[in-house]
């Protein structure tokens, strides 16, 4: 992928879009949450989540907005996806190895896995 400099805010602007989008998410799971531990009045708290799921909406319409106006961008969250999940991986194994659950360190499995191009038609034709 180009990494022209021209798409350097377009990148920023989406990375602090899936940012709202992961915070705002977290914020309502903790609402859902409280609740349902009745720990604040009811009616605050559902109000709180309609104000939440409102701001979810319209960060969800900006990201659409932004891939649909600029097609280039999946491949740029591909790569940040993919990203993630291996810092996910190289994570859980260095958590077991201080857990004293693995002895030694474990190549990551999702390197290779994620590094097969399959687009979603030839994924049909796999077993």
């Amino acid at each position: 992928m180009l990494d022209l400099l021209g798409d350097q805010p377009l990148r920023q602007r989406y990375n602090q879009s899936v940012a709202r989008r992961m915070a705002l998410t977290r914020v309502l799971a903790r609402l859902q949450q409280i609740q349902q531990q009745q720990e604040v009045d009811p009616e605050y708290c559902k109000y709180q989540i309609a104000l939440v799921e409102g701001q979810l909406a319209q960060v969800t319409m900006e990201l659409q907005t932004l891939r649909q106006e600029h097609p280039d961008l999946q491949a740029f969250a591909i790569e940040q996806m993919r990203e993630e999940l291996l810092a996910i991986e190289a994570d859980t194994y260095a958590e077991l190895i201080r857990a004293g659950q693995l002895k030694d360190e474990m190549a990551p499995l999702l390197q290779s896995v994620l590094s097969e191009e399959t687009a979603p038609e030839s994924a049909d034709s796999h077993p």
